[in-house]
């Protein structure tokens, strides 16, 4: 699929569709939360665990797998 886009900005940093960014950004943070969240987690979880090793194997949501796995 190729897709095509247009970023216009009036000035450094101030984005002209600022009701395009901020639907952007609250489909973008819940993920951004989960992933951080699982990140903390899993080096909690190493930290403790330590010199043993910690091998992922959970399951993942779909649409999500590689960032899933890479998070960990």
């Amino acid at each position: 699929m190729e897709v095509e886009a247009y970023f216009l900005a009036k000035d450094d940093g101030i984005v002209a569709r600022i009701a395009l960014a901020e639907m952007i950004f609250n489909e973008v943070d819940p993920t951004l939360k989960m992933m951080s969240g699982i990140a903390t987690l899993t080096k909690t979880m190493v930290d403790g665990a330590h010199p043993a090793f910690i091998f992922e194997a959970r399951k993942t949501a779909s649409a999500l797998r590689l960032v899933d796995k890479w998070v960990v």
